[in-house]
């Protein structure tokens, strides 16, 4: 199943950071500071509750991210992180990080993606997926892998911006989606069916 996920958003501000990291030969350690934030984020929750959250001002944001980052990362990620937060977008850092990986890739020539299964994968079996896609794409492939404790069996793969789920979860929505459907349509066909028939004439007893 795939699903066409389009970001204007994200991939409006991820290149212009691009541009910018470009302009001033710095993608590695804006790459790296991008890094550092994400981590951050998935290190303590209660980061991306508060740098998301509407109900905190904007003030108080800059100050945090000020003394939270102001000398683990470079100026100019300092800056996104700043701009960010006066246009309300703080919320969207995740899914910024994905659209920068996502063009910096294609800048290189490269196709990005993603894996995600329930537990992480033994040793070596990124690696081998990512040799099958890269021929079968006749593309160099920057594969990431993702764990989803929620995802029920099987896996799924995301290349940019295409998702191909294979997880038993897709499999039951569809399953279900096809139910409902067909369900459907026997209302429909018995519906007619009905609306074909004589009218009944009941006899007196």
């Amino acid at each position: 199943m795939i699903k066409r996920r389009v970001q204007t958003i994200d991939h409006t501000y991820a290149r212009a950071l691009l541009e910018t990291a470009t302009a001033h030969g710095e993608v590695e350690s804006v790459e790296a500071d991008f890094k550092t934030v994400t981590d951050a984020l998935e290190a303590h929750q209660e980061l991306g509750i508060f740098l998301a959250s509407p109900r905190i001002p904007t003030e108080r944001k800059t100050e945090s991210i000020k003394r939270m980052f102001g000398e683990a990362i470079g100026t100019i990620m300092l800056h996104f992180l700043l701009v960010l937060n006066q246009r309300n977008r703080l919320d969207r850092l995740r899914s910024l990080h994905d659209a920068w990986r996502i063009l910096r890739d294609h800048r290189d020539g490269r196709v990005h993606g993603a894996v995600t299964t329930a537990q992480e994968m033994a040793e070596g079996d990124l690696d081998r997926i990512k040799q099958v896609l890269g021929r079968w794409m006749g593309r160099e492939l920057s594969l990431e892998q993702k764990v989803e404790p929620a995802l029920i069996g099987g896996i799924k793969l995301r290349l940019e911006d295409d998702l191909l789920d294979g997880s038993v979860q897709a499999q039951l929505r569809l399953a279900r989606r096809n139910l409902l459907d067909r369900g459907r349509s026997e209302a429909r066909a018995m519906a007619r069916q009905i609306q074909e028939q004589e009218p009944i004439s009941f006899k007196n007893n």
